[in-house]
């Protein structure tokens, strides 16, 4: 502090020293030297309520949906891979599937296949589970169809210009094997097992009753 003579007054006076606006700045001017949090200017009086944002949660299975976290939030279960999203109330597993790469994955014969093992018209080294076989009309090798159509229901597999049937389900339900109508030929009926009398115990067929087996008659005649 410093003081000069007033030779009015006799007197010493203080003498302010000089004020250093150096570090001033501007007035503030909301958008321009001061920034604003969601579209709301930082200037005047009140209050500015900032809400939590989404966050990512990353635990188990059981924890995430014990837990009851800020809305909205997602998760991510270590344990099975499954994504969750919590809409205030419930946590709701989203329909996202999550495999590990393989370094050497059968994705078929296409490059851009996916890595999964399957795309638009290819399955490849998977599990089928919950599907429901019905008519096709597909008339391609390897095929396979329901047809309702005959009585009984039968199921087939097309190959060489044709539906063949391997399967026939009749009413009981229960399955029925179709053989092939192809004729067989029989040559003779008897067993190699003979009784005491030297005789096959079953001829054409045939078994006799009691311990001793009949002999074998042609017809047509006797001896």
């Amino acid at each position: 502090m410093s003081f000069s003579f007033n030779p009015i007054t006799g007197n010493l006076d203080k003498v302010n020293p000089p004020v250093d606006i150096s570090g001033k700045q501007d007035t503030l001017v909301s958008g321009t030297n001061i920034k604003t949090i969601n579209s709301t200017s930082l200037l005047g009086s009140g209050n500015i309520a900032i809400s939590a944002g989404s966050s990512l949660i990353i635990d188990t299975k059981r924890n995430i949906l014990t837990s009851t976290p800020a809305d909205p939030s997602v998760a991510l279960a270590s344990d099975t891979n499954e994504y969750y999203a919590y809409d205030g109330t419930n946590w709701n597993k989203a329909s996202l599937p999550l495999s590990e790469t393989s370094a050497n994955p059968d994705i078929g014969p296409m490059r851009n296949n996916d890595k999964l093992g399957y795309n638009d018209n290819s399955i490849t080294d998977n599990n089928i589970a919950n599907l429901v076989l019905e008519g096709s009309s597909r008339t391609e090798d390897g095929g396979i169809r329901i047809d309702h159509s005959s009585s009984p229901v039968k199921a087939q597999i097309y190959y060489n210009e044709a539906w063949h049937e391997f399967i026939a389900f009749d009413a009981l339900p229960a399955l029925t094997h179709t053989q092939k109508n192809t004729q067989m030929y029989a040559t003779i009926g008897n067993s190699l097992l003979t009784d005491a009398s030297g005789n096959p115990l079953v001829q054409q067929y045939a078994m006799s009753i009691g311990p001793l087996a009949a002999k074998l008659e042609l017809d047509g005649g006797t001896f």
